[in-house]
């Protein structure tokens, strides 16, 4: 899925930018603050629909300018696809929000992906080794959006199912709501979180090959590398729970 063309504007350093992509592999090179990092991530954003920096999207937008504007044309298919993000800057008029788009159609983010998929390492990468497990979950999530076109939307779900219900226990210690509510909200995190957890498990088990081969050409006297996703959790109990709720 190689890009032809990338389009900045407003975004970060970069007033405009228009750069024109060939085959192969290809190397950023620049003094210190000339834009490399900005460049990069104006990729990953163009193809998740967000930062991998952690930025909330204002963030994202030129000191001065009124919104982001990050552009790509993709090959794809053997044809050209257009993608197309947009994000405002603080302060901007109510209801602007981020707009996403593939082929002059609005999308949602997680349709970007489909048409341009990014690998990316990053020097912040190494906390995935040593930092908490949810940095983790994270990169696992962000790398199941891009294999499952509906994960992007049970991840959503999840995370506002679970928001709902720790909200609803706090609630309940005050006395001021009904337990049988949480039923419900039992019942979605059950599902999403079971489906979730089958997509992670798939994942790594389709990295687990190429990380042990990896592993046994560059330490062949070390113990073998073993992956595995460790969980207090069923795969499909949850599933067997809310077919029989």
């Amino acid at each position: 899925m190689p890009v032809r063309h990338v389009s900045l504007n407003g975004f970060r350093s970069y007033e405009l930018l228009e750069l024109d992509l060939g085959d192969g592999p290809h190397v950023v090179v620049g003094p210190n603050a000339a834009g490399k990092t900005n460049l990069v991530e104006s990729l990953v954003l163009v193809s998740r629909g967000r930062s991998h920096r952690g930025s909330a999207d204002p963030e994202l937008v030129r000191w001065g300018s009124s919104f982001a504007r990050v552009a790509a044309s993709v090959e794809h298919a053997g044809r050209i696809e257009e993608l197309d993000v947009v994000v405002h800057a603080p302060g901007a008029a109510p209801g602007s929000r981020k707009r996403v788009r593939v082929n002059g159609v609005n999308r949602r983010p997680s349709a970007l992906g489909a048409v341009l998929r990014s690998v990316l390492f990053a020097p912040e990468d190494m906390l995935l080794v040593v930092g908490s497990p949810s940095l983790r979950r994270g990169f696992l999530d962000d790398l199941v959006s891009q294999r499952e076109p509906t994960a992007a939307a049970v991840l959503s779900t999840y995370a506002r199912a679970l928001t709902q219900r720790n909200s609803l226990l706090r609630r309940l210690r005050e006395e001021i709501a009904d337990r049988a509510e949480l039923a419900y909200w039992d019942d979605v995190l059950c599902e999403h979180g079971g489906r979730i957890l089958e997509w992670r498990q798939e994942a790594l088990a389709d990295l687990a090959g190429p990380l042990i081969a990896a592993h046994a050409e560059i330490a062949p006297h070390e113990v073998p590398l073993e992956l595995r996703y460790a969980s207090n959790v069923e795969t499909r109990s949850c599933h067997r729970r809310s077919i029989g709720s």
